[in-house]
């Protein structure tokens, strides 16, 4: 069974004696294989679902008494798991990600990280730096830049299945836009090293991206020009 962002992280020495976290590890453990098996059909792979027997039989658990007779065990990280599954989640549902390989979508739920924006909130200014890419899983985002005369003006909105910051990650640019929430948004955010990766293993992705971000330059440049609309 593959070990990434899809998984809760269980195994020998994770569980805890007591019977309701140990109930509770149980319902996390069974939604997150739930999650993995979903990717996996989604992949056209051979779904695998564990026996609970044959898991418990082998479990250790870790634990000490202390003076009191309290059981202390060790467990697993529950907020990042969590936080992993819902990237995962949120990343099986981007169409231009499901013909790639399980493996690459499993290490990018390991890696990203979801972000969160009010409507009219900056995602980031023109000229900021960074190294992160952000691909939108809810939500719409507008890109704006001033024109010659200071006036702001509209160059693309993106939806769901878009990808923003690939100039910060492919080539150490700074910001040429303003990106701004017009809804409740969420993004994953990937970091660059991983970003980079993930372009270098699927060619036909950073061709694809590639292509978006040629017509995002020039719908910027006619924007620069004042030919769009401009923002109030």
């Amino acid at each position: 069974m593959l070990s990434s962002g899809c998984t809760t992280g269980l195994g020998p020495w994770a569980l805890r004696t007591d019977r309701p976290d140990y109930n509770q590890q149980i319902v996390r453990s069974a939604d997150s294989e739930m999650l993995l098996n979903i990717v996996r059909l989604r992949y056209d792979d051979t779904p695998l679902f564990l026996e609970l027997g044959a898991v418990v039989s082998q479990y250790g658990i870790s634990a000490s008494l202390n003076g009191t007779g309290h059981v202390d065990a060790a467990s697993g990280n529950g907020d990042a798991s969590a936080e992993e599954s819902s990237v995962c989640k949120a990343l099986a549902r981007i169409p231009v990600l499901q013909g790639l390989p399980e493996e690459v979508v499993l290490e990018l739920s390991a890696s990203g990280a979801l972000r969160r924006f009010a409507r009219d909130e900056i995602v980031f200014r023109e000229g900021d730096r960074g190294t992160t890419m952000y691909i939108v899983t809810s939500g719409d985002v507008l890109l704006t830049t001033p024109d010659q005369k200071g006036v702001e003006r509209e160059v693309m909105r993106l939806s769901p299945g878009d990808f923003i910051g690939l100039s910060q990650v492919v080539l150490r640019q700074p910001n040429s836009v303003c990106a701004r929430a017009t809804t409740d948004l969420t993004l994953v955010a990937i970091p660059g090293e991983a970003a980079s990766r993930l372009l270098n293993r699927s060619p036909r992705l950073a061709s694809d991206l590639g292509e978006a971000q040629e017509a995002r330059r020039k719908a910027t440049l006619q924007a620069k020009q004042g030919h769009t609309n401009a923002v109030g």
